[in-house]
């Protein structure tokens, strides 16, 4: 942290400006579910992992598709606690025009 004028800036702003890289920032709710699928899959079978390979296959088909909402809705609804499976068929539910890979996955959960 530098003083500068009265007031701060971060350090990482200065390595920013002088650099041109990005400064990465994750959201709360991205650190959650990471840290929840991480925990959830840390030292399980591979069952279990391979079902939170699906369900991130799927956040990816939605991102591509432009389903931003429909991905922080199924991040929020699964870190409050509800069932993973249930959350992704409801959500999914929603969706009226699925591509065939979304619909291979969701008929694969």
């Amino acid at each position: 942290m530098i003083i500068l004028f009265g007031g701060t800036i971060n350090i990482d702003v200065i390595n920013f400006m002088t650099t041109n890289k990005k400064i990465p920032i994750q959201r709360e709710l991205d650190f959650n579910y990471t840290t929840l699928v991480f925990n959830k899959t840390n030292k399980a079978g591979s069952d279990i992992k391979r079902k939170w390979i699906t369900y991130e296959k799927i956040l990816d088909e939605l991102s591509l598709m432009g389903e931003f909402k429909k991905i922080d809705e199924i991040k929020y609804r699964i870190t409050d606690g509800e069932d993973d499976k249930s959350v992704f068929k409801d959500v999914l539910k929603k969706i009226k025009e699925k591509g065939i890979r979304l619909n291979l996955l969701t008929n694969s959960i």
